[in-house]
């Protein structure tokens, strides 16, 4: 194989890893944004209950059970939702580490095939030719 086709598919290569990562961490980002805007939805929640049992006190009333429990089941949805977002974030985590990482790029060329070879090579692993 010719020295500049085995660059090309390097590069290929390379550029291919690349993308799949870059999708990757674009999934990530977008699932950690969702979450986070979640979890800022159920502050608001619970912020909601203590002022419906604040008003409650202050007018010498009992709370509203009804909008309790409604608001208290509004924030278990939202942590099922949170759930479902951590599992997918999961999975974006195993498939990240299961793809493999492009391959390292060739410190220096083999002069005789052309062969990709790293800096500690003493011979072409192509070839055998000693590397100069």
């Amino acid at each position: 194989m010719s020295f500049l086709k085995k660059l090309g598919e390097s590069a290929l290569n390379t550029a291919s890893a690349i993308g799949a990562k870059s999708a990757d961490l674009m999934e990530m980002g977008r699932l950690k944004l969702a979450k986070t805007q979640l979890e800022g939805k159920i502050r608001d929640g619970k912020t909601e209950i203590g002022h419906l049992a604040y008003a409650a006190y202050k007018n010498g009333t009992e709370p509203d059970r009804a909008a309790w429990q409604a608001k208290m089941q509004e924030i278990a949805d939202l942590e099922n939702q949170i759930g479902e977002i951590e599992e997918k974030m999961e999975q974006v985590k195993s498939k990240e580490s299961a793809q493999p990482s492009a391959a390292p790029a060739a410190a220096r060329f083999c002069s005789n095939c052309g062969a990709g070879q790293t800096a500690e090579a003493k011979f072409c692993t192509n070839c055998g030719a000693p590397l100069a």
